[in-house]
């Protein structure tokens, strides 16, 4: 999702209507990157607590 941090701007021929959804989008990309940076850190965090166990 390397377009998420990159400026996107409607053509002004589309109406707000359409910026709105594409900022909408952005927000949803972003949302869905910290999502997985945060899914990644709990996994890490859980295998390293069977590593423990298992010593």
């Amino acid at each position: 999702m390397m377009w998420a941090e990159q400026e996107i701007k409607a053509p002004d021929v589309l109406g707000k209507d359409y910026q709105i959804l594409v900022d909408k989008m952005k927000d949803t990309a972003s949302q869905l990157k910290n999502l997985k940076k945060s899914l990644k850190h709990t996994k890490t965090q859980k295998t390293g607590k069977m590593i423990k166990g298992k010593k």
